[in-house]
């Protein structure tokens, strides 16, 4: 069996109650049956053609304080496929949470780099302009 190499994030001050965290697992299910699609239909999305993926999905996590709900991720990717589904679409795993939830949500990923796990994260809705 596969193990995860990768964490995708949602992570919120107020954290997650179980309504939350439910919603977090079936907008997972959305991500992953799209990346699923995708893959089966690879050979018309630009980039995806070469080279083996496979995305292995694991259950959605939470953490102790509730405050970052986590999707692990593992298989084989290349950097085109990692930027198509990782960075451009996995907002689908959250994009349908309420606006003001939204407004204080960052999403994050961590993977090892060569330097041992790392998280990096960015706010979901971009800063507001003043």
């Amino acid at each position: 069996m596969s193990m995860p190499d990768r964490w995708l994030h949602l992570r919120h001050p107020e954290g997650f109650d179980q309504a939350r965290f439910d919603a977090f697992c079936a907008f997972c299910r959305i991500w992953t049956k799209f990346v699923e699609a995708t893959l089966e239909e690879r050979k018309y999305i630009l980039g995806l053609e070469r080279g083996d993926v496979e995305y292995i999905f694991f259950d959605p996590i939470l953490s102790a304080d509730r405050k970052v709900a986590s999707l692990p991720i593992g298989g084989t990717n290349t950097l085109g496929s990692r930027s198509h589904f990782e960075n451009q679409h996995w907002r689908r795993a959250w994009e349908n949470f309420p606006y003001p939830f939204l407004s204080d949500a960052q999403e994050g990923i961590t993977e090892d780099i060569g330097h041992g796990p790392q998280t990096n994260w960015r706010p979901c809705l971009a800063p507001k302009s003043a």
